[in-house]
């Protein structure tokens, strides 16, 4: 896992079978939800290197689902990437001033 990362997860064989388990459950009970709009704001983070040509990591694919405002940012970094020491540097002030500015 480590390696086709590129980092190290800190995840171990029982914690990607804890998430692949919970994965496979919110797949099978999507179809059921009754999902509810958010009455709240949101703060969209994009990974510039994930995002393709169509729209399946458009903020606005969230609108149905929240009330408020979306604020989008895009971060020069691989999906993948995003919880790196690295991003997490540009991404931490980015939630933090926008956390800051909610209060």
């Amino acid at each position: 896992m480590n390696r086709s990362l590129g980092h190290e997860t800190g995840l171990s064989t029982a914690d990607l079978e804890r998430i692949l388990t919970a994965y496979a459950h919110v797949h099978r009970a999507a179809p059921t939800l009754d999902l509810r709009c958010f009455d709240g704001d949101l703060l969209f983070v994009a990974a510039a290197r994930s995002l393709g040509t169509d729209d399946a990591a458009s903020p606005a694919l969230w609108r149905p689902w929240v009330s408020g405002t979306i604020t989008e940012h895009t971060i020069d970094c691989d999906h993948l990437e995003m919880m790196t020491p690295a991003v997490l540097a540009v991404l931490g002030p980015i939630l933090a001033d926008y956390l800051v500015a909610g209060s």
